[in-house]
């Protein structure tokens, strides 16, 4: 007996993070999203609402691919200090707006934008920091970790340093 599993479950937003000065948020999804039925389309402007209640912002660009659980929202102006983080609203604009693969259309609830506080960490690390006596050829093995806004792997860098000795 083989059984097809049947998704029932729409997608929705998990979480939205922008931060002050920048003009990005930063949006997941409890899963996969397509713009369109039959698992098609990547993500775009339109299919979201902005409710901004200070300064009147509007999402003029968004960088997605079609499937992802993700997706950086450009807005038409930065965030700043003034009821924007913890204030401003995102939700799709219509139940017509984003589908999961099995074409739940995601429902327009509101998710409030919040703000990133919390910097990556290292959660995994060998050799560890400030370790002696480490082999040439030894792997380095390292994780890094977020649990809010994710990590943007471009910015990341890695330095090593020592001398090599022989005895």
């Amino acid at each position: 007996y083989s059984r097809t599993a049947n998704d029932i479950y729409a997608p929705k937003i998990i979480y939205a993070y922008g931060q002050v000065g920048s003009n990005i948020v930063k949006v997941s999804f409890s899963e996969g999203v397509y713009s369109s039925t039959g698992a098609t389309g990547s993500l775009v402007a339109g299919d979201f609402q902005l409710t901004d209640l200070d300064n009147g912002r509007s999402i003029i660009s968004v960088s997605h691919n079609a499937g992802d659980s993700f997706a950086n929202l450009t807005l038409s102006s930065a965030l700043d200090s003034n009821s924007d983080i913890g204030s401003d609203m995102l939700s799709a604009l219509t139940v017509l707006s984003i589908y999961d693969a099995s074409d739940n259309a995601m429902n327009t609830d509101t998710i409030t934008i919040q703000g990133d506080s919390v910097k990556p960490y290292l959660t995994i690390s060998n050799p560890t920091n400030t370790a002696t006596n480490v082999f040439l050829n030894n792997e380095l093995v390292f994780s890094i970790s977020d649990n809010e806004s994710g990590i943007d792997w471009t910015s990341l860098s890695i330095q090593l340093s020592g001398n090599i000795s022989y005895n």
